[in-house]
């Protein structure tokens, strides 16, 4: 479906990101939208791998609204940190960008 952002803030936790989606936030958390076939099978599977049913999970599956890059909003399931999360923000909310400026290197050392 392409780019979708929500509300929200997005941390930095090296290899992954970690978002948090409130309706009333100032910055925006920005991912890839995609729409599912065998939605409710592969949904188990991914709610399995996050460990969503541990009582101490640190992520939870959330339903947020995603505004499209290309207009239009829907509603979209995701997962959000169930924890407070102590590590750094990433302010542009991008985690592809983020990683991408973090490991550039210098030409000359």
């Amino acid at each position: 479906m392409g780019i979708g952002s929500s509300p929200g803030v997005l941390y930095d936790f090296g290899w992954y990101p970690g978002a948090m989606f409130k309706a009333d936030a100032r910055s925006r958390v920005i991912g890839e939208v995609f729409a599912l076939k065998n939605a409710e099978r592969l949904i188990a599977q991914l709610d399995h791998y996050e460990g969503t049913a541990e009582p101490d999970s640190a992520f939870r599956r959330v339903a947020v609204k995603v505004s499209l890059d290309r207009g239009g909003a829907i509603e979209a399931w995701t997962y959000e940190l169930n924890v407070p999360p102590g590590r750094p923000l990433i302010g542009s909310g991008d985690f592809i960008l983020h990683r991408r400026l973090r490991e550039q290197r210098p030409l000359r050392p």
